[in-house]
């Protein structure tokens, strides 16, 4: 990486290059004066499905090692959401509500109690209901397709003892929840709230809680052959948002919607355009849905392909077009977001080779003007962060780096290829995909440090080295993320060659950098062929990430 600081104008750029051993070289010039992006404080997020109400999963959100996993990540939004957030229907007991305890209403009332209270998971109990869910998991779509009625869901009900269990879990590892309401339930051509006014009536004064409503609108006819038009969602959100507005506990609830998925295609633009001229003032932010591939067809290959990667760039800028020209200054969100649709790619969605797609899908929806993004999901599917033991997949341990070393200012970065020492053009065949932030303050690195991101989708290894012209000056770490054992299907990441895997206790072991000592830099760093990381330059001083 041949690295110099060099000033055009107010402009200061850091010129990075990098060799493969064919001898090719790429340039790369990190504008540091100012970002051109500004996302979300918590992106990413996570999201899940209401199956943890369904397969009574929320009755082990208080186990200990899912509680550290989750707090580990930092704080985030929690969305609850998804195809079947629409059969959910809120009971109460009236008769039982006063005997449910609620830790909210305990703290009003000047009761001490602990925050957090956890313990660890009987395991044969475990064991044994996780078994029983994956059968019932796996007997529910059998007899949905032997029965023909695929479309259709048996309804799900959430009580006040599971919504107490979710809200608790929330307020336990610092993350903010949102909720989807369901819209199918109507009354003619019209929303029926009654539902949803139950559940607001039982929360408010107890969870502070943010709402969505509806999941995916515009392929409602597709999958349960009810079709809603986007004046009819728009009017549900902007009741949705009048019940809010008759109590001051609402005041810093945000709404999100309308969660629309085919992102790119002429059909969810139009969509999306009579959504927001309708509903668009009754949102804090637009949420649509995106995934690379299908779930049961992709194959390894789909993962490691530049084009695959690409798709993203044609969707997010109809989604941008769209907003700039109706609703300027609503941020854009992935609101549901993972590689592989149908719940991700059996292998694949929960190995080592999906950090391809979701480490290049952060960084180029940041440049791209995304605000957030939401990772389906946290729990359940083969595209989750965590395994139905709650160990992390390789995409937590991405996701963790992420979150701890990348910061919301992102920084504009040009790739060339170089055909000569002196001359290089703006062409890559996109194998290698470079990002760059500011760190973030969690990451304990010094104001005016950058991170730069990177995947190598090349058969060729990379060398990263670095001009002597400031190597003497230059200080950096290495997060090299490879396969254990060279597998790309691997189930297991090593950083800079340890295998990543829990403490004894379920704590996070210690994520420690290559220390790279200017003369190594000189030398050059070794990034072996499809392999992703992180590269934090330290002290060097970037405009863009100093405190103003």
């Amino acid at each position: 990486m041949d690295l110099v600081r060099r000033c055009v104008g107010s402009i200061i750029i850091l010129t990075l290059c990098y060799y493969v051993e064919s001898l090719s070289k790429y340039e790369l010039l990190i504008d540091v004066a100012h970002p051109i992006q500004i996302t979300h404080s918590l992106s990413p997020s996570v999201a899940s499905g209401v199956a943890i109400f369904e397969y009574g999963w929320i009755n082990y959100f208080n186990d200990t090692k899912f509680v550290k996993l989750a707090q580990a990540l930092g704080p985030m939004y929690y969305r609850i959401g998804g195809t079947k957030e629409d059969v959910v229907h809120f009971e109460t007991d009236t008769e039982n509500l006063e005997n449910i305890p609620h830790r909210a209403h305990a703290k009003k009332i000047g009761v001490l109690m602990d925050k957090c209270p956890t313990q660890p998971r009987n395991e044969a109990v475990f064991n044994s209901h996780s078994e029983w869910a994956e059968t019932q998991m796996i007997n529910n779509r059998e007899n949905k397709r032997r029965l023909g009625v695929s479309k259709t869901f048996d309804p799900i009900t959430l009580t006040p003892k599971e919504w107490d269990q979710l809200n608790e879990f929330c307020e336990c590892v610092g993350w903010k929840l949102i909720y989807g309401l369901s819209i199918q339930y109507r009354e003619g051509q019209n929303w029926n709230s009654s539902n949803a006014q139950k559940l607001l009536d039982y929360t408010e004064n107890r969870y502070h809680v943010n709402w969505e409503l509806g999941n995916e609108p515009n392929s409602y006819r597709h999958k349960n052959e009810t079709a809603l038009t986007p004046e009819q969602i728009a009017n549900g959100f902007n009741k949705l948002k009048q019940m809010l507005s008759t109590s001051t506990w609402w005041q810093p609830s945000e709404v999100f919607g309308p969660d629309l998925n085919r992102v790119g295609t002429k059909s969810a633009g139009q969509y999306l355009k009579s959504f927001l001229k309708y509903g668009g003032e009754s949102i804090n932010a637009l949420t649509v849905h995106q995934y690379y591939l299908n779930g049961h067809t992709a194959t390894e290959g789909d993962f490691l392909l530049p084009s695959t990667l690409n798709k993203i760039i044609k969707q997010i800028n109809q989604i941008v077009r769209i907003v700039e020209s109706q609703q300027p200054h609503l941020p854009i969100w992935l609101g549901e977001t993972a590689s592989a649709y149908g719940g991700g790619a059996p292998g694949l969605s929960n190995s080592y080779i999906d950090g391809f797609t979701w480490l290049d899908k952060l960084g180029m929806t940041s440049k791209l003007g995304v605000h957030m993004v939401v990772r389906q999901t946290l729990l359940n599917g083969n595209y989750a962060l965590l395994d139905k033991n709650f160990d992390p997949t390789p995409d937590y341990w991405l996701t963790l780096l992420y979150k701890t070393l990348v910061g919301n200012r992102v920084l504009n970065v040009t790739l060339s290829k170089c055909s000569s020492a002196s001359f290089c053009r703006n062409r890559n065949n996109g194998k290698l995909r470079v990002y760059a932030h500011c760190t973030s303050a969690r990451s304990g690195y010094p104001a005016g440090s950058v991170v730069v991101y990177f995947l190598n989708l090349s058969t060729n290894q990379l060398r990263l080295a670095m001009s002597p012209y400031r190597s003497h000056l230059m200080s950096s770490d290495l997060y090299l993320l490879e396969p254990v054992s060279g597998n790309l299907t691997t189930r297991y990441t090593q950083l800079n060659g340890v295998k990543l895997q829990l403490e004894s206790d379920h704590s996070i072991p210690p994520l420690t950098p290559r220390q790279i000592h200017p003369r190594a830099l000189w030398k050059g760093i070794q990034i072996p062929s499809f392999t992703y990381g992180f590269l934090v330059l330290k002290r060097i001083g970037a405009d863009a990430c100093l405190p103003h």
